[in-house]
């Protein structure tokens, strides 16, 4: 393209003076006007050609920042706007170079000038990054504009046009406001419940967000300051590495040598603003870009002491620290400080929700211990009162009224001591201190023990000098705490001896009770004073026992204004130490009396739980008693009795001696040993035991050829518990709860082993019936077990087995009477509908099972974060065996992991109902499985194209027991979307049903993906 030809020399109007290209330049046009251009290689502004004269008069009249570089050394001219891009380098790069202007960012920019002058190619840019050197330091730049060419006559380019905006505050801004926002969703994430610690967590999470935005904060440190308010502890850092110079793990406040000054921003509550620091952070790469840091409090509104210090790196080099920066530092301290309060609530409600836990857990372990502790003297009372009543005579006397007696007393002392401990906890009775010998109390106490330590082989020292200053307890209280104690060694204590001292110490008296026993796991150790705790699994004399006998050791010393210890090593024994104050005066005076008869000595009821420990009976075997039932064979069955309390071994021998051979032993392991080496008839266990327990008796029983078949009842004092749940699932054939009455006892022994006789006898004549046998003795303890969960106290357990083996037994029981021929058929067709009736009765059991625990208990959650694709894989490989058989083809699709806080046994129970029911419905068609997610909800889908539901059945197929077609084709009890939607609904979710007859259902569940603090109560 031809144009016109440029002038020589300015063009002057006719008539009129030269043309200015400088005019209504404002200050830029002045400086241009001003400059010395003939030194430049564009020589006398006269010379110039008409183009620059036009575009630079275009150039300074604009309103946007522009800049001109003209002819092969690319001059600069440049109007007002463009100075502040310019900065410092104003007024200096008037007619310089472009290289020399922009030498800073030459190597960046020279591509895009060269392509400009080359190719005639104009390039725009849109917040191009720069780091230029036009404020004394290397400042972090952003611009968005375009380089354009200047054609001259002939269509070269005569230079180039630049016109840009400067973009750096609105990029920075953005990027300051993104780490904001990912600090608020950092602290709005939902904490792990088994995380260490809310707070930590939520400094870590903040750390790592501003880890992200090294250009604004090249390193952060946050410190949580400690509870003596002395030291602060490193919570994270970003961009250092803990442990350096200038992040140790704790700083103390007093150290005037620290690397930051806590202590300064501690007493004035302001921040500091730290500028050496050469002298604090040992990373070179870090000092390269960290000109000062910023030392902020960290402490929520209205609150007087500081939770800890947040010290976020400044970057000079990129930023001037400005106001702008300043507050953007200042909203970054408001949401940690936010995080660290949310969390630090977190982490109270965490504690208080674990110390509420551990109260119920305490109450449970109390109540199942008092149940245990209170049913065996009661049955050992009322068992004994049973049979005199029974009597003619109508009265005790001999073994059964000492019985009666001993467990009387056992009963009170328990009675009593609860009663002590609730005073205790309550406030504390009324206390009665008198001046006291207690030397010669303390001796007298211990010495009662004597003869049962010698009894049982052990040593007892009793060490119980004069005490020379006067000392004040309550005498029965005091009583208390010396009896527990010594009670609580010779429980434990097999061999060896036991230590009681009593001597001076200063202004204290110290009781101290050593012995050579079992121990105490280290790990039990902190727990051995806490209320209703028992150290499971611990070998002692007896497994009874309430958990509050050293609890109440503590509360005594506690209001005697003293305190007690233990020292312990696992298999060498214990030590307990008791200290009192010497003299009155830390006692309340209301309470001090002067002399005053000494109460009745609570002695006797100790020393007759303990000699329990020790007794022993032996094999019994007595002349058979004549009563109303003759066994049909001569020789009498033996029966193992297996309790660790005495007085209930002495008892059961004498109840069941009258009718067969009886061997009673201690425990669990006894019981074993005299079982191999010879099978009884029958074992009846006590369920809770030192050594090995009932059920662990019944587990090793069944494990052993020779004992599989036994048949055992279990006794239990800890009605529904459990060890008998766990009893009847390993193949207990009965169970009796304490109390009972003897009638029941013996109705009970005698079916089991008329049973065993029976099967015995049968086994020839009814060896083809024998999975069938087993298959009902296994529907049986099916029962058996749903009947413990109901009624927790089951007495006499009637089913369809039971009458039916009771009729064959009694067509049996004729035929031998009678001589005739035993009625084969007739007993087969009662043994296969008694089949059909334990079949239909288990069934209906497990299902009555779900429906009533779920009714009646509150669901209790356990809750932690998983995957809601597992749950539903899980569920799936469960009924791969179903859907295989049914033909039925399923997919899963989930576009992301879907996670949340929910309880993975109950998600996947729901996920397998709806699975079931699909297969069941689905008449073989494909099943599609669908997981997605949003911010607040989680949904599965589960798809399948059967018979599908009608519409007037939607609004109850939720209900217990509807169904949405009848059972005669189908089968089923109707629970499990019940069940469903009470799992769902535990969760604060919902469910779903759409449906249309012959079309397929849809199932939907919707779970809140992140609940609430209150929701994980």
């Amino acid at each position: 393209m031809n144009l016109t030809t440029e002038p020589t020399s300015l063009n002057t109007p006719a008539g009129g003076d030269p043309i200015d290209p400088f005019a209504g330049g404002g200050e830029m046009g002045a400086l241009l006007r001003a400059h010395p251009w003939e030194t430049t290689p564009l020589g006398p502004v006269s010379t110039w050609p008409q183009t620059l004269l036009t575009s630079l008069s275009l150039c300074l009249r604009t309103n946007f920042p522009a800049i001109i570089a003209w002819g092969p050394e690319l001059i600069a001219f440049y109007n007002d706007a463009y100075r502040p891009i310019l900065a410092g380098k104003h007024p200096w790069a008037i007619g310089r170079p472009a290289p020399e202007v922009w030498s800073d960012v030459w190597v960046v920019i020279e591509g895009m000038f060269t392509a400009a002058l080359s190719a005639g190619l104009s390039t725009p840019t849109y917040d191009m990054p720069f780091f230029m050197l036009r404020k004394g330091y290397l400042e972090e730049c952003y611009f968005t504009g375009c380089l354009s060419p200047i054609t001259v006559e002939g269509g070269a380019v005569g230079g180039l046009l630049s016109i840009v905006t400067d973009t750096t505050e609105r990029v920075i801004g953005e990027r300051r406001l993104r780490t904001l926002r990912e600090l608020v969703r950092a602290a709005s994430d939902p904490v792990h419940p088994a995380a260490a610690s809310a707070i930590v967590r939520s400094c870590e999470a903040s750390c790592q967000v501003l880890g992200g935005n090294v250009a604004d904060i090249p390193f952060s440190i946050v410190y949580l300051l400690d509870e003596d308010g002395r030291s602060a502890r490193l919570a994270s850092t970003s961009g250092i590495e803990a442990g350096q110079a200038a992040s140790p793990s704790v700083i103390s406040l007093d150290d005037d040598h620290a690397p930051w000054p806590l202590r300064h921003v501690v007493e004035t509550r302001a921040e500091v603003l730290a500028t050496d620091l050469a002298i604090r952070l040992d990373n070179p790469a870090v000092i390269d870009v960290v000109g000062s840091a910023l030392v902020m409090p960290l402490a929520p509104a209205g609150q007087a002491r500081l939770n800890g210090f947040l010290i976020a790196g400044v970057s000079p080099m990129r930023r001037d620290f400005d106001e702008s920066y300043r507050a953007f530092f200042h909203l970054i301290k408001e949401q940690v400080t936010g995080a660290i309060s949310n969390a630090s609530a977190f982490e109270e409600e965490r504690k208080r929700a674990q110390a509420f836990a551990e109260i119920d857990r305490a109450k449970t372990a109390f109540f199942s211990n008092m149940s245990h502790e209170l049913r065996t003297p009661l049955t050992l009372i009322l068992g004994p009162v049973e049979d005199a009543l029974a009597e003619s005579a109508g009265s005790l006397h001999g073994d059964s009224l000492n019985t009666v007696h001993r467990n009387a007393l056992r009963l009170l002392q328990m009675v009593n001591s609860l009663l002590d401990f609730a005073r205790l906890a309550a406030g504390g009775p009324h206390l009665s201190f008198a001046r006291t010998d207690l030397s010669t109390l303390t001796r007298d106490l211990a010495s009662s023990f004597r003869s049962l330590t010698e009894r049982a082989g052990i040593k007892l020292v009793v060490d119980c000098p004069p005490i020379a200053q006067s000392v004040y307890v309550d005498p029965a209280k005091w009583e208390k705490i010396v009896l527990n104690l010594l009670s609580n060694a010779f429980k434990f204590t097999f061999q060896g001896e036991i230590v009681v001292k009593l001597h001076e110490s200063g202004d204290q008296v110290v009781l101290t009770v050593a012995d050579t026993g079992t121990g105490i796991p280290a790990g039990e150790l902190p727990h051995v004073f806490e209320r209703f705790h028992t150290v499971e699994g611990a070998k002692g004399r007896s497994i009874e026992g309430t958990g509050i006998g050293l609890s109440l050791v503590q509360e005594l010393a506690r209001v005697h204004g003293g305190s007690v210890h233990v020292s312990s090593v696992e298999g060498q024994g214990s030590t307990f130490a008791v200290s009192i104050p010497t003299g009155s005066a830390h006692l309340p005076a209301e309470q001090i009396v002067e002399g005053g008869a000494r109460p009745p000595s609570s002695v006797r009821p100790y020393l007759l739980e303990a000699s329990q420990w020790l007794e022993t009976v032996q094999e019994v075997d007595v002349p058979i008693l004549p009563r109303s039932e003759a066994a049909p064979h001569d020789e009498r069955a033996r029966v193992i009795v297996a309790d660790d309390n005495a007085d209930m071994r002495e008892y059961l021998t004498r109840l069941l001696s009258t009718r067969w051979q009886v061997e009673a032993v201690a425990d669990g392991v006894a019981a074993l040993e005299s079982a191999r080496r010879h099978p009884p008839d029958l074992i009846l266990s006590d369920v809770m035991m030192p050594r090995m327990d009932g059920v662990a008796l019944l587990g090793a029983l069944r494990g052993q050829p020779e004992t599989r078949h036994v048949p055992v009842v279990l006794l239990s004092a800890r009605a529904g518990e459990e060890a008998i749940l766990k009893g009847l699932e390993t193949g207990a054939d009965d169970y009796l709860v304490k109390p009972f009455a003897a009638r029941e006892l013996l109705a009970r022994v005698q079916t089991h082993l008329d049973l065993a006789r029976l099967r015995r006898e049968w086994s020839a004549e009814l060896a083809r019936a024998d999975e069938r046998a087993q298959r009902l003795t296994g529907e049986m303890r099916a029962r058996d077990q749903f009947l413990t969960i109901a009624s927790h106290e089951l007495k006499t357990p009637l089913t369809p087995l039971a009458l039916q083996l009771a009729m064959a037994r009694k067509l049996l029981r004729a035929g031998l009477t009678s001589g005739a021929s035993v009625p084969v058929e007739k007993l087969t067709v009662g043994l296969e509908s008694a089949a059909r009736s334990v079949e239909r009765l288990t069934g209906l059991i497990n299902n009555l099972l779900d429906v009533a625990k779920t009714t009646s208990e509150r669901i209790d959650l356990k809750r932690e974060q998983m995957d809601l694709g597992d749950a539903v894989g899980r569920a799936v490989e469960g009924l791969r065996e179903a859907l295989n058989a049914s033909k039925s083809e399923w997919h899963t699709r989930a576009e992301r992991s879907v996670t949340g806080f929910w309880d993975p046994r109950a998600i996947e129970t729901v996920a397998c109902n709806l699975l079931s029911n699909a297969i069941k419905y689905g008449n073989g068609a494909p099943i599609a499985i669908q997981i997605d997610c949003d911010d607040k909800v989680a949904r599965l889908r589960i798809t399948d194209h059967g018979i599908g539901i009608a519409e007037e059945a939607k609004s109850r197929i939720f209900e217990r027991f509807e169904r949405a077609v009848s059972a005669d084709h189908y089968g089923g009890f109707g629970v499990g979307l019940w069940l469903a939607r009470r799992l769902v609904e535990a969760h604060g979710g919902t469910i779903g049903v759409a449906s249309s007859e012959g079309a397929g259902t849809t199932f939907t569940v919707e779970l809140p993906a992140y609940p609430d603090a209150k929701q994980l109560e």
